[in-house]
């Protein structure tokens, strides 16, 4: 079976606001998903630059040092370094990896929106609390449909 492996990449701009930088603490891991990663020099400079020490890690499966994929997550040795992970990018699923795996906050700054929002560990067991819920609805329910994919 051929795979062919098409990166996207975001063509606005992306800076961080210096509000955003002074509410992060000393010491990051940088982390992005592919799509943001022609900006990764550029915010690691800027983060340097604002006295921020920043850190890159590379997954088993990354293709780029700072890129993250979220099947690829796994407790980084140097983590207990940094006070905390600074994710770009929206949603939760990457960000909730990275903190399921290393039990360090995860500031989670959104380019589109321009927000930062931090995720603890205690959302952690919020995350829990949700999806037992959900399977015990799914475990009720009479009709099911499964979605076989490769």
């Amino acid at each position: 079976m051929k795979s062919i492996f098409l990166e996207t990449h975001y063509t606005g701009k992306l800076e961080l606001p210096q509000k955003v930088i002074a509410e992060l603490p000393k010491k990051l891991v940088l982390a992005l998903p592919v799509q943001f990663l022609g900006f990764l020099d550029k915010l690691k400079e800027q983060l340097e630059k604002a006295g921020k020490e920043v850190q890159l890690f590379k997954g088993l499966h990354d293709k780029y040092p700072g890129q993250i994929l979220g099947c690829d997550v796994f407790k980084f040795s140097f983590a207990n370094k940094s006070d905390a992970f600074l994710y770009i990018g929206d949603g939760n699923f990457h960000p909730t990896a990275l903190l399921y795996e290393n039990k360090k906050p995860v500031f989670c700054y959104n380019p589109f929106t321009s927000q930062l929002r931090t995720l603890t560990p205690d959302y952690l067991e919020k995350a829990h609390k949700k999806k037992q819920a959900l399977l015990a609805k799914f475990l009720q329910e009479q009709n099911i449909g499964i979605l076989v994919t490769t």
